[in-house]
């Protein structure tokens, strides 16, 4: 598939990306062991203020209202504590695929704004460890804030590049998640100025990097170490292309059923990955791969 033929499905796509739907999932971290059965009284918090709420059909946690109602959630108590958090449907369910467990080594390389840390966080209870690494200081800043207020412990925060991420052994972390800088295309309906840069050269850029950043990854993932790589791509050069060149490193891992299958190449479609679309799950569009070292 062409970059014009993607080029064309993007403008198919362009502005319905789930923008009647808003996605936000019950923050229990911040819930002690007694409160766990509180949901009942949230949802009727919620409903009392005229906000309609419908649990999620794949994750018990997420759940999902009208747009519309995005104000009114923004002034409730409950998301000024930290306990309700506003996020696509997508960076759960990119993040879900680690399924982090205690006193694991996780590496989210590429972390900011923090939203996939605080998810593999609330995932495995707090008990995993993770490496919090961004490029951006001022962009790590507000991840430190975003996981203090979401009370996610078990961090530490590097600001260094993915690409020489500054871990002194090879073969360290025992998952990786890589959600990596792209070309945001599967992102305009929230980030329309994205439009006006896609070309060749914003394309280049961010594959050259991709291709450094999975390197990186490679050599930091111990054997039989789980890696999940993401793009809010919907390019298959971000995607399907760019794995393509990692394959002999990897097993694929299987995926939901619910994702849509990956773009083929050749005819045929590559294990382990896959894609969500916006008019098909009202999420941003991405390419998900997710691999077992060998």
């Amino acid at each position: 598939m062409d970059l014009e033929t993607i080029r064309a499905n993007i403008k198919q796509m362009d502005g319905k990306e789930g923008n009647e739907t808003l996605f936000f999932r019950l923050n229990d971290l911040l819930f002690d062991k007694n409160q766990q059965g509180s949901l009942d009284f949230i949802l009727k918090e919620l409903q009392e203020q005229g906000i309609n709420v419908k649990r999620d059909t794949h994750f018990s946690k997420v759940f999902y209202t009208e747009s519309k109602n995005k104000k009114n959630i923004l002034l409730n108590r409950l998301y000024k504590e930290g306990k309700l958090v506003i996020h696509d449907k997508a960076s759960f369910a990119v993040t879900h695929l680690l399924d982090p467990q205690a006193n694991e080594l996780i590496c989210d390389m590429c972390a900011a704004p923090g939203i996939k840390t605080s998810i593999i966080a609330q995932l495995s209870q707090n008990q995993a460890k993770i490496i919090v690494n961004d490029f951006s200081k001022q962009r790590l800043s507000v991840t430190r804030q975003l996981l203090r207020k979401l009370n996610v412990l078990n961090t530490n925060l590097i600001n260094s590049d993915g690409i020489k991420l500054p871990v002194r052994f090879t073969n360290f972390f025992d998952k990786i998640l890589l959600d990596a800088p792209c070309t945001g295309s599967g992102t305009f309906s929230t980030n329309p100025e994205l439009k006006w840069r896609q070309n060749e050269g914003f394309l280049h850029q961010n594959l050259v990097l991709q291709e450094k950043l999975l390197k990186n990854a490679i050599n930091l993932l111990r054997p039989s170490g789980i890696l999940v790589y993401s793009t809010c791509s919907l390019y298959p050069e971000e995607g399907e292309l760019q794995v393509l060149k990692i394959l002999n490193h990897f097993k694929p891992m299987e995926l939901p059923k619910w994702f849509s299958p990956s773009y083929k190449i050749d005819h045929q479609q590559i294990p382990g990955t896959g894609r969500l679309f916006p008019a098909t799950h009202y999420t941003k569009g991405f390419f998900v791969a997710k691999f077992i070292k060998k």
